[in-house]
């Protein structure tokens, strides 16, 4: 019997299963899709890849059982049985699939959420030390499994702690913020700059060699000192000091990250002892026995 000469009842609950049918298979593709992020992303993807396995196969239980009951049995009529079958218990399904995958968004999203902030500095919206070191590690075996060099700038504000102690904390914590927001208006796209504690910050150049690294590290040095507005006004000017050293590519990349931070610090202080407001790189030959003295920047030649 074709379908429009069905009673009436039986079109309605064929139209119901269909639309049920659908409701079903759009959730089993979501959740196949949000398996299949997950995977990519080596999040827990199975229990989501299992849930859109079962919800394609009720889906076709579904279509089957709008076939069956209607096309194919056309003269037993849909009873009362199966109508309680589809609102109490086919029904819910997708419903409660929807659920469960809004439910795992934000749990995803909550997850995303405190792994970003755990590895961002809270003060100044940069990396975090352990946020810096994570990704510098990473950046520093691509710029090796590349074949390209890579260089670590230290830098430090320079009487930081005048600043603190004679116009409070509140006023050291924006000059804090307005360094970090100078650096990163200056630096280049791929290169990452963090905070490593109190007013030292680190930014690692990838694809950079230590030539470079001193013209860039003074170019942000010159930055800092005319964008960041000192406390005490326009008499005063913010400045910092900085220090360069070779990401070394003869080492595993946390290794030449260590050795980098070492000997970048060394030439930072190096720095402060020779006036401040000047950059001072560790000269490549040197740089694997730890010693600062290389290329001196001053102020003025950036």
């Amino acid at each position: 019997m074709p379908l429009v000469e069905s009673p009436i009842g039986d079109i309605i609950y064929f139209a119901f299963r269909l639309v049920l049918s659908g409701l079903v298979a759009a959730a089993a593709a979501i959740c196949l899709r949000f398996a299949w992020q997950a995977c990519r992303d080596h999040r827990p993807w199975r229990l989501a890849g299992a849930g859109g396995v079962l919800l394609a196969a009720a889906c076709a239980l579904s279509t089957y059982d709008a076939i069956d009951n209607v096309l194919l049995r056309p003269h037993d009529p849909v009873i009362l049985s199966s109508w309680l079958w589809f609102f109490l218990f086919d029904l819910p399904l997708p419903i409660l699939a929807f659920l469960l995958i809004a439910a795992w968004r934000v749990r995803n999203q909550a997850l995303a959420d405190l792994s970003r902030l755990s590895v961002t500095d809270a003060l100044t919206g940069v990396l975090n030390r352990r946020g810096f070191l994570e990704r510098a590690a990473t950046s520093i075996a691509q710029a090796h499994r590349s074949g390209l060099p890579a260089v670590l700038i230290m830098f430090d504000i320079d009487h930081f702690k005048e600043i603190n102690d004679g116009h409070g904390h509140a006023a050291g914590d924006e000059v804090l913020r307005n360094v970090a927001r100078a650096l990163l208006s200056a630096m280049r796209p791929g290169d990452l700059l963090g905070r490593l504690g109190g007013e030292e910050f680190a930014v690692l150049l990838y694809d950079s060699t230590v030539v470079a690294g001193v013209s860039i590290a003074d170019r942000l040095r010159a930055h800092v000192r005319t964008d960041v507005a000192h406390p005490a006004g326009a008499g005063r000017q913010v400045t910092v000091s900085g220090g360069v050293a070779p990401a070394h590519g003869a080492f595993e990349s946390e290794t030449a990250l260590s050795l980098a931070l070492t000997i970048a610090d060394k030439a930072l202080y190096a720095a402060k002892r020779e006036g401040r407001d000047r950059i001072v790189a560790a000269q490549a030959a040197d740089a694997g026995a730890g010693s600062p003295v290389g290329v001196e920047v001053g102020p003025g030649a950036g």
